[in-house]
């Protein structure tokens, strides 16, 4: 292993799937926690898109919404 910060390197796709793994598992008790799980993977993958904006922006009530704009990101930030 080299001892690059992991800030510095891209994620793997693994990696990505992990947090999506985790991030569904969340989805069934709390949405707020796939939203942070969301915002970590913007912040950890550097992407900055109108999408990520919008994810900080998301009522928190309408909980379908809420999942719609979290799956459109994820898909987003995995083809990047």
């Amino acid at each position: 292993m080299d001892n690059t910060p992991i800030r510095m390197k891209k994620p793997t796709i693994v990696q990505v799937y992990q947090l999506l793994e985790n991030a569904w598992g969340a989805v069934k008790t709390k949405t707020i926690a796939i939203l942070s799980m969301v915002q970590m993977m913007a912040f950890y993958m550097r992407i900055q898109t109108p999408l990520t904006q919008m994810a900080l922006m998301i009522p928190r009530r309408r909980t379908r919404l809420k999942i719609t704009a979290t799956v459109n990101l994820m898909s987003v930030m995995i083809s990047q």
